[in-house]
């Protein structure tokens, strides 16, 4: 498997794994607006591992920027502690 090829498929598993919708805000994704949001943000030590990245849409993960995940979120009126629980199994699986 050619790199791009690995990574694309990298990609789609987290993808698949918050069945195409932004782990925040439930949006369906689209190639035009997925992004994977480093739920430990890099700028604070966070790594690019799959279980430190979810499927995000452009919005939520421009507005989450560099913050405490759990901190934001729980701010937003999408917020939903049900979600923020499988989050956290993912993070820790």
């Amino acid at each position: 498997i050619r790199k791009a090829e690995a990574k694309r498929r990298w990609r789609d598993q987290i993808m698949l794994a918050f069945d195409d919708q932004c782990a925040y805000c439930f949006t369906p994704l689209t190639k035009a607006t997925a992004t994977l949001d480093h739920v430990q943000p890099k700028a604070k030590g966070g790594q690019t591992v799959r279980h430190n990245l979810v499927a995000c849409c452009l919005r939520c993960n421009r507005e989450k920027a560099h913050q405490d995940w759990r901190v934001w979120y729980a701010a937003q009126p999408f917020y939903s502690a049900s979600q923020e629980s499988i989050i956290m199994d993912w993070l820790n699986s």
